[in-house]
């Protein structure tokens, strides 16, 4: 194990993502050593955390203290629930029920996101250090969507807070993240699982960390935005699929039907994250075993060495 180098890569999913912080400890808890962590989204958040501060006991902690804080309070203001199905009861409820239609679809065509992204860019600074991504004590990068090019955006190098803000960035939940000309969304929408970035961070084995809801059957949509949200969903769910499959092993913590905007359930989903490593532990071990083998090594020894640009 001592030759090979251990990438780990952390999918989006909001809150749900808090579950990585748990697939650490567990990892570490087991020593299975990490050479470099790629993320989307909330996981290139605490992908980051970790890389920068090497301690995830002070990686829970600053998460703990900020989610709880009043700060936080603020910052998460009121939810939007785009999915709601509750029904008009009356006259005066049919009318309300109107007018909230009407403030969405204006919100749609004048705003280009439902808040503003100064609440995300604060979360960002309150806990993440302002550094540049290659200043982290382990490699580390992030995807993010282009809008401009239509293409997947892999920071490695720069401002460390833009590239996080671009990657979170929840396309129609909150406005583009602007930088150098173009306009940047999570990187969930285009790959929630950065893994071939991993690969040329130097990782030789892939542990991915997927937090991401499962699809289960739904027979009723009541407005078009739950239809417009099921359509999206599938397609992102068969594209994650397949970029899982490049993966050399999956960590899928059960988080049920938790929300991405639960935040308040850190303490359960960090559980959830170290309950799944070590339902996984002996099989990751076999696994790692069997790619440092002999033949592994020697095929190594004579590949073009990888290196982080």
């Amino acid at each position: 194990m001592k030759n090979l180098k251990i990438g780990l890569v952390l999918g989006g999913g909001g809150a749900r993502g808090l579950a990585h912080i748990g697939v650490i400890k567990g990892l570490l808890k087991h020593n299975i050593p990490l050479h470099c962590v790629t993320g989307a989204s909330m996981g290139a958040i605490v992908g980051a955390a970790f890389c920068l501060l090497m301690d995830i006991e002070k990686v829970e902690q600053n998460f703990k203290h900020f989610i709880f804080s009043d700060k936080f309070v603020k910052l998460k203001g009121e939810s939007v629930d785009l999915n709601s199905t509750e029904q008009p009861e009356g006259f005066f409820h049919y009318l309300t029920n109107i007018v909230k239609r009407r403030i969405v679809i204006n919100l749609a065509i004048n705003r280009r996101g439902l808040v503003d992204s100064d609440r995300l860019a604060t979360a960002i600074q309150s806990l993440i250090p302002k550094v540049k991504i290659e200043h982290t004590h382990l490699p580390f990068a992030c995807s993010a969507l282009n809008l401009v090019t239509g293409q997947e955006q892999i920071f490695i190098r720069g401002d460390l807070h833009s590239a996080l803000l671009a990657s979170s960035s929840v396309p129609g939940y909150l406005p583009p993240a602007k930088m150098d000309g173009h306009e940047f969304v999570d990187g969930a929408v285009i790959d929630s699982f950065p893994i071939e970035a991993c690969k040329e961070l130097g990782a030789d084995f892939t542990i991915v960390c997927d937090v991401s809801p499962e699809l289960e059957t739904q027979s009723k949509f009541d407005n078009l935005i739950q239809v417009f949200i099921r359509s999206y969903r599938a397609v992102v769910k068969r594209l994650n699929n397949e970029n899982l499959k490049k993966a050399d092993f999956l960590i899928r913590p059960q988080l049920a039907d938790r929300s991405w905007t639960d935040f308040e359930a850190i303490e359960f989903f960090i559980q959830q994250g170290e309950i799944a490593v070590e339902q996984n532990i002996d099989l990751l071990k076999e696994k790692i075993k069997g790619k440092s083998g002999w033949s592994y090594l020697i095929k190594k020894k004579f590949s073009p060495e990888k290196t982080r640009v």
